[in-house]
């Protein structure tokens, strides 16, 4: 959140175990924009930022996989 957003876009996540975390960006061509975090993590609830700034405006996908679950959802960059 916020959706639209510019420059800067909130991802929340809630772990509910010790998990493998991925949060990735693409495009809406479905090509690799930018990697936000890839590691273990503890349970718990987490916020993570990206910076669009560099990017131009569009519809992008933010793909998060906890372990072996994956969930995506598009965003809009308004500049």
């Amino acid at each position: 959140y916020p959706n639209p957003f510019n420059p800067s876009l909130s991802i929340p996540i809630d772990i509910k175990q010790r998990s493998k975390v991925n949060i990735t960006i693409f495009d809406i061509n479905g090509r690799f924009v930018e990697e936000v975090i890839s590691q273990s993590m503890d349970m718990g609830q987490y916020k993570f930022s990206w910076d669009a700034s560099q990017n131009s405006s569009g519809l992008y996908i933010i793909q998060t996989k906890i372990d072996q679950k994956t969930y995506k959802s598009k965003v809009l960059l308004l500049k």
